[in-house]
């Protein structure tokens, strides 16, 4: 997937000369640019319930090929998720799903909340790499339990992360992510492990199971109120320290309809760690999310 930009000489020009230094128009890139990442970060986030490489065969040793071939899969569907981590209201939207992976190691879309990057071999069994991703962040306007609080804002985030195939059907996973919240310093540990259970040639379920860490910063933004938060909501102030941000666990099961069209669905529950369920923020403490598409594949 690959996007270009043709910029002719006098049309560059005449851009520079008469709307780089137009405060309305660099309101509206700033804003078109946030809106895009947020649109960006939706996806990411929702990425994280989406079963790995329906397009790869349906055992942990073919999902990690020693030679691996390019191909990927692209479609949509729709997701239901809270409207903010510790909501009590869900919300509904459609949502893309892609990801590709080509020969050469690098990648788009996926899991991780990864967006692009690359993956390399250690052994047959074992995948290692890092990518770009996104934090959603979280808009004040989501909700009206956020009144006051402001925005977390969009941010781009660096992903690393390894996989291993530890039996044909027992996978485990763990990545790392720099660089989230107001001051780029959060930071949060993803430890997994998924079984999947081939069902017959066409169809397989997969069950996962995860924990997440987070560190000061992180639990900061999302679950902290500072002083001045406090001021301008209606919440007591609140430090949210490091430690478990959540455990969940949760299943996935994709069905091919032929060799091009496959059919998925995934669900997952996510549980809080106290230090989230303190937070004044939180009106529930588990969550769910759902998720129902169609996707086409890509060789």
């Amino acid at each position: 997937m690959a996007s270009r930009l043709f910029c002719y000489p006098s049309l560059l020009k005449f851009i520079m000369t008469n709307t780089v230094h137009s405060r309305p128009f660099v309101g509206f890139i700033k804003n078109l640019s946030s809106k895009s990442l947020r649109a960006v970060g939706v996806f990411a986030a929702v990425s994280a319930v989406l079963p790995y490489s329906l397009a790869q065969a349906q055992s942990a040793e073919n999902i990690y090929p020693e030679s691996p071939s390019s191909g990927g899969f692209v479609g949509a569907g729709i997701a239901s998720l809270p409207k903010y981590q510790g909501s009590d209201h869900a919300k509904k939207q459609a949502v893309l799903l892609l990801e590709y992976h080509w020969s050469n190691g690098l990648f788009v879309g996926g899991e991780n909340d990864a967006l692009i990057g690359v993956q390399r071999s250690a052994t047959s069994s074992v995948q290692y790499g890092a990518a770009l991703g996104v934090d959603e962040g979280r808009r004040e306007s989501r909700s009206s339990a956020l009144a006051g609080m402001g925005n977390v804002s969009t941010k781009p985030v660096l992903v690393s992360f390894v996989k291993a195939a530890v039996t044909e059907q027992l996978s485990l996973n763990a990545s790392a992510h720099f660089g989230s919240g107001n001051e780029k310093k959060g930071a949060l540990m993803k430890l997994g492990a998924a079984y999947a259970i081939p069902l017959n040639s066409f169809a397989q379920i997969s069950f996962n199971v995860g924990a997440t860490l987070a560190n000061d910063s992180y639990m900061e933004n999302y679950f902290g109120v500072s002083s001045s938060q406090s001021n301008t909501s209606r919440y007591h102030p609140y430090t949210a320290s490091s430690g478990v941000r959540d455990i969940n666990f949760g299943a996935r099961v994709f069905y091919l309809i032929d060799q091009d069209w496959s059919i998925l669905a995934a669900v997952s529950h996510t549980s809080y760690g106290t230090a989230v369920k303190d937070s004044p923020l939180v009106k529930k403490s588990s969550g769910a999310k759902f998720l129902f598409g169609i996707a086409h594949s890509i060789k």
